[in-house]
């Protein structure tokens, strides 16, 4: 031994003997920190591997765990007890009492033998599977489980006379073909409100909703969303002039009308959708979100 471990060495056990055997409240609280600290480092590496890796490399690791443990912690504990048994039955029987009881070195060890492996383990075993519980918990916090689908949902200019399709692909038989004829906004939007509120801002679109199947399909529902994310739903126009979303299409039939929204006066439409229960979503986008979600 080195003289550099000869100094290392007193200040190792004294450092093992304060995490195993706390004796005052300080060194309590010095190994409940360290045990929070170390309980820390291993969800983030453990979250870490589950994002760069897969659940499967998140499972070898905590298998590596255990097995560290086992190798590092468990196994020493057993030899010291075989030991210590052994140290007892090896001395003479002149210097044993005769009433001498042996406690086991550990509670148990009165287990048959599996399930003492069990509980001996136990520790170790349950703070992996709560370690990677909270990783799954942090990881299903951070996705938004209502996030559109980029890689599903169709985006298209905001302007007159753009269309786009409502489908799946491969499916010819259930389609729909939104058509936008004629955008408007100001005056023009709010002479087709039957009865319109004082000092408010409207929007409106003249939309063709075309069935390109052969079965039947629902009206898409509209929302309409400005640059500073208020998102507006649609509300009734006059008589004969509003589209609505609650009726049925025949196949190759087509329906017209005007889809009108009250939205604040400085407001700058950031997206028209069109959305059909159980097809990608058809958004009629502004000039820099339709650059920015089509560029490759």
């Amino acid at each position: 031994m080195t003289s550099a471990q000869a100094r290392l060495a007193p200040l190792y056990a004294r450092s093992v003997r304060l995490l195993r055997h706390p004796r005052t409240p300080l060194e309590l609280l010095i190994q409940g920190t360290a045990i929070l600290m170390g309980t820390g480092v291993l969800i983030a590496a453990i979250f870490a591997i589950y994002v760069l890796a897969s659940a499967f490399a998140v499972a070898g690791f905590v298998l590596v765990l255990i097995f560290v443990w086992e190798l590092t912690v468990e196994r020493p504990k057993r030899k010291a007890r075989l030991a210590a048994a052994f140290a007892t039955t090896s001395r003479p029987i002149e210097e044993i009492p005769l009433h001498t009881r042996v406690a086991p070195a550990h509670w148990s060890d009165m287990l048959p033998g599996p399930l003492g492996a069990v509980v001996r383990t136990a520790p170790a075993t349950l703070a992996a599977f709560l370690i990677v519980a909270v990783a799954l918990g942090i990881n299903a916090l951070l996705l938004d489980p209502f996030a559109s689908d980029p890689d599903t949902s169709v985006y298209l200019p905001l302007g007159d006379g753009i269309s786009g399709d409502i489908k799946d692909e491969g499916d010819r038989t259930r389609s729909v073909r939104v058509t936008i004829l004629r955008v408007v906004d100001g005056t023009e939007a709010r002479a087709l409100v039957p009865s319109p509120a004082p000092q408010k801002w409207y929007w409106a679109a003249q939309v063709m909703v075309e069935n390109t199947g052969a079965e039947r399909m629902g009206a898409p529902v509209w929302k309409l969303q400005d640059a500073w994310g208020n998102e507006y739903e649609p509300r009734a126009a006059s008589p004969g002039l509003f589209l609505g979303d609650g009726f049925i299409l025949p196949g190759s039939e087509a329906r017209t009308g005007w889809i009108v929204f009250e939205i604040d006066v400085y407001a700058e439409p950031e997206w028209l959708r069109a959305r059909t229960s159980g097809y990608p979503a058809l958004y009629f986008a502004s000039q820099a979100l339709y650059e920015e979600k089509t560029s490759p």
